[in-house]
């Protein structure tokens, strides 16, 4: 209904000669298509939306277009694009004083340089995100800068400041009524309360995972079941390791020895 709409505005604008609802329609055209996993057509869009807004001086097309473009290609993996096109919506965000861009910005680059290892790069990115989600009371800002800030410090071997990071992440997401959210945050609590040692506690949450895992894949469109269902895939992994290192600190029990005489078997 989205596309069909945004269809119709667009050909009004062509017919009319109103290019700031064709750019518009192309950058709305974009984010839908990736939504959809339609990356072929999200690229067509956001670089005719950048087109459009170079020619009119559009700043905010701009910021738009170049931040459809830079999230499109961190899902791809092309991070040398993401980056340049991420670098572009935050200077451009910057020039016209837009602080949810400049979040989103942010967002995106802390991501890419996660990815790409780089960790210092990553925490800087980060913590500005949270800074701006803090100050404009952004709280889903503010759980996705928590995430990546946590994964980072789990990465790095620091469990307790990851697991503060996260179950900070967990408050808001729960406030927020985002269940998805909420089972990714327990399975990356369980993931640093078992690198931390704490492996009873540690399956706790993976478990807390999967239930809603399991639970809410009759909720979702095709895509993100499958999505889901890969989560529980790679709950039940992270669970099972769980359990076998729990397994692997118990003691162990003495092998029973037999002293009776072997019993003869009926044929």
């Amino acid at each position: 209904q989205a596309l069909h709409h945004l269809d119709k505005a667009l050909d009004i604008g062509v017919t009319i000669g109103d290019k700031n609802t064709q750019r518009l329609a192309h950058c709305f055209q974009g984010d839908v298509h990736c939504h959809l996993e339609a990356n072929d057509l999200a690229l067509q869009h956001f670089h005719k939306a950048l087109d459009f807004g170079f020619e009119a001086d559009d700043k905010l097309v701009q910021v738009k277009g170049h931040g459809g473009l830079g999230v499109l290609y961190l899902t791809l993996g092309r991070y040398g694009d993401a980056l340049l096109h991420l670098d572009s919506q935050l200077v451009f965000a910057t020039q016209i004083g837009d602080m949810a861009e400049q979040g989103e910005a942010h967002r995106g680059l802390s991501v890419a340089y996660r990815r790409l290892g780089q960790h210092a790069r990553a925490l800087h990115h980060a913590e500005i995100h949270l800074g701006l989600a803090t100050q404009r009371n952004d709280l889903s800002g503010q759980a996705r800068a928590l995430n990546v800030l946590g994964s980072v410090w789990s990465v790095l071997g620091e469990s307790d400041t990851a697991l503060a990071l996260f179950r900070r992440r967990l408050d808001i997401v729960t406030q927020l009524g985002n269940v998805i959210a909420q089972g990714k945050t327990h399975c990356n609590i369980g993931n640093a309360l078992g690198n931390f040692g704490h492996l009873d506690l540690a399956v706790q949450s993976q478990t807390k995972y999967l239930d809603i895992a399991v639970q809410t894949t009759v909720y979702r469109t095709r895509s993100l079941h499958t999505a889901t269902w890969e989560g529980c895939t790679l709950v039940l992994g992270a669970l099972g390791a769980t359990l076998s290192m729990t397994a692997a600190c118990l003691p162990r029990q003495p092998t029973p020895t037999w002293h009776g005489q072997p019993q003869a078997t009926s044929r």
